[in-house]
C-alpha cells in the first residue's frame, strides 16, 4: 500500500508540502491571527494528501463520494477529457501510467469509459490514503445521501459547532456548483451497452460505496 502511491515518500512529502505552503501561507496566516478553522475544498489538490499529513500531522480529512453514473454525466457535461475543449485543466487530467493495465485501451477509450476509469482511480488512492489513519482524522460523506442530519456529523467532526440548523438545510436547497451548461442523460437512462462500460471498470469500487450499476 505505501510503496503503490508513496505515501511514505519523505522527499516528495518535503517538496509537495513547500510548494502548498507558498501558496496557502497568506491564508492560514490569516486563519491562525483571526483564531479561525482552515478548511479546504478544492478537489484539485487530493492527490497532495500525503503532503498535506506531512506538514499538518494533525490535519482532518474528508472523503466526498458519489454515484459513478452521477460523477460520469457530470464530468461528459465539464467536457473532461475533451481535446477541442482549449480548457486548462485538461493539461493535468489523469491518465494511466505505462504499468496500467489500462496504459494500451487508453486511446481506443470514449469519454465514459475515461471518466469512469479517473473515478476509479481516484477513489482507490483515497481509500488507500484514509487507511494510514487513524478512523477519528477522517469522515465518509456519500453525497448522495446528502442531508441536514449528514452535514451536522460533518460539522461536529470538523469541531464546527456555530451553523444553525435552518442555514445548512437553505444551503442543501440552493447548490452553488451545480452543473448547468451541458446535455447528457442520468445514468438510469443510459444504454446498457454504456453502463457496462462502467461496470467494467468501476465495478469492485462502487460496491464498497453500497452503489449499484
Amino acid at each position: 500500500m505505501y510503496s503503490k502511491y508513496g505515501f511514505n515518500d519523505l522527499r516528495t512529502n518535503k517538496l509537495l508540502s513547500q510548494l502548498l505552503m507558498a501558496s496557502r501561507e497568506e491564508l492560514l496566516y490569516k486563519t491562525f491571527i483571526h483564531k479561525k478553522t482552515y478548511i479546504e475544498t478544492n478537489n484539485r489538490i487530493t492527490f497532495l494528501a500525503p503532503a498535506i499529513k506531512y506538514i499538518f500531522p494533525n490535519a482532518k480529512f474528508v472523503h466526498l463520494y458519489r454515484h459513478p453514473g452521477e460523477f460520469i454525466r457530470s464530468g461528459i457535461r465539464r467536457n473532461y477529457y475533451d481535446d477541442s475543449s482549449n480548457s486548462i485543466h485538461e493539461l493535468g487530467r489523469l491518465i494511466p501510467l505505462e504499468n496500467s493495465i489500462y496504459h494500451k485501451e487508453w486511446l481506443n477509450f470514449d469519454n465514459i469509459q475515461k471518466i469512469a476509469w479517473m473515478w476509479n482511480e481516484t477513489n482507490k488512492f483515497i481509500d488507500d490514503f484514509l487507511e494510514t489513519l487513524h478512523n477519528e482524522d477522517y469522515f465518509a460523506f456519500n453525497f448522495n445521501e446528502l442531508n441536514t442530519k449528514k452535514i451536522q456529523e460533518l460539522c461536529i467532526f470538523l469541531n464546527i459547532k456555530d451553523i444553525d440548523e435552518s442555514k445548512i438545510r437553505k444551503s442543501i436547497n440552493r447548490p452553488t456548483n451545480i452543473q448547468r451548461s451541458g446535455s447528457f442523460p442520468k445514468y438510469k437512462f443510459w444504454e446498457d451497452i454504456d453502463k457496462k462500460k462502467v461496470k467494467d471498470i468501476c465495478t469492485k469500487q462502487t460496491l464498497k460505496y453500497g452503489y449499484e450499476l
